[in-house]
């Protein structure tokens, strides 16, 4: 059989695969007067988003088989809360992503070896059957495969060669999550978090993300790895030193004091180390318990100048003894 014949067979099948998969999802898809927004649009990447909506996609079947098949993968345990789905099935639709993929973007000659056209035209037929496309239609590819395996294939491109493999598109973004990656919920791109540990439950990854203040748990499909920004442009260093003090100011650190040389005192270096474990602390609460002229009340103003230059401070509450109210001692120094 010659590969034209198989990639015209085969795009056909995608083109059955795309007008199922829309009617499956238009079934199975929670109902609601929000159904459009929260588990189609909300679930497509941005470029495929800002295609719907620049070109006024409002139904299922208006999308193409990359936007379903995503649509599928991002809801399929609300899905799977309603009706039965197995890790099978989500496993079909991850291979479908990989197939979608090699034939929507094929050349001349086709870059894959006959056993990858039989193993995708397999993954073809079992997807016909998850999405309840006709028995017939399933039953056809069967025998195209039969076909394929009786006659053999004409014009089969060279392997022989070490030629580095071309490295095909992919929707899913390549970038390996691991512990320390930064992500962010794929409802919800403006919450981002790191990931602290990474488990397995089943065939699903399963990640432990420390995201709104709070350790969750969270699979694959609800979180992307966040890509880094390229804002790379020419700066001289003066606007370096510009944005980089500008940096400091807004975002303090707990490695440096902002206040270090901006009080009337000598500089005593025990006298900081009560402020630098309070910048430091991530429940700032602090105890100074010095013996008498070592410097508590320094220490103190060092830690009430330091908040003051992070953080606007409206009133400060100071309890001491009667005879340094009425000396004024406090506010004098202070």
């Amino acid at each position: 059989m010659h590969y034209q014949a198989i990639v015209g067979k085969t795009t056909e099948y995608l083109h059955k695969a795309s007008a199922g998969l829309a009617k499956w999802l238009d079934t199975y898809l929670p109902p609601g007067k929000d159904r459009w927004e929260k588990y189609v649009i909300n679930k497509l990447s941005v470029s495929q988003q800002n295609y719907a909506v620049q070109n006024g996609r409002t139904t299922l079947e208006e999308l193409d088989l990359a936007a379903l098949l995503r649509i599928a993968d991002r809801n399929f345990y609300v899905i799977s809360q309603k009706f039965f789905l197995n890790y099978a099935e989500k496993d079909c639709i991850e291979k479908m992503f990989g197939v979608r993929n090699r034939w929507a973007h094929i050349s001349g000659s086709i870059p894959v070896p006959v056993s990858q056209i039989i193993a995708d035209l397999e993954t073809l037929k079992f997807f016909y059957g998850q999405i309840d496309i006709d028995v017939q239609d399933k039953n056809d590819i069967a025998c195209f495969i039969n076909q394929i395996k009786t006659e053999g294939v004409t014009d089969e491109p060279i392997f022989a060669k070490a030629v580095k493999p071309t490295v095909e598109p992919q929707i899913e973004n390549p970038q390996v999550l691991e512990i320390g990656s930064i992500v962010h919920l794929t409802s919800d791109p403006s919450k981002r978090g790191m990931i602290q540990s990474i488990s397995k439950i089943g065939n699903e990854q399963q990640y432990t993300v420390f995201i709104d203040g709070a350790l969750k748990n969270l699979f694959t499909s609800q979180i992307e790895p966040e890509l880094p920004k390229n804002d790379n442009k020419a700066s001289d260093v003066s606007d370096l030193l510009v944005s980089l003090t500008a940096k400091l100011i807004n975002s303090p650190s707990s490695s440096s004091l902002y206040s270090l040389n901006a009080s009337r005192i000598d500089f005593v270096p025990y006298q900081f180390r009560p402020v630098l474990k309070l910048i430091k602390s991530e429940t700032p609460r602090l105890l100074i318990a010095d013996s008498v002229g070592v410097g508590k009340t320094i220490e103190a103003g060092l830690i009430l100048k330091e908040m003051k230059v992070r953080m606007p401070l409206e009133t400060v509450f100071i309890i001491c003894p009667k005879p340094l109210v009425a000396e004024r001692k406090w506010e004098v120094e202070m």
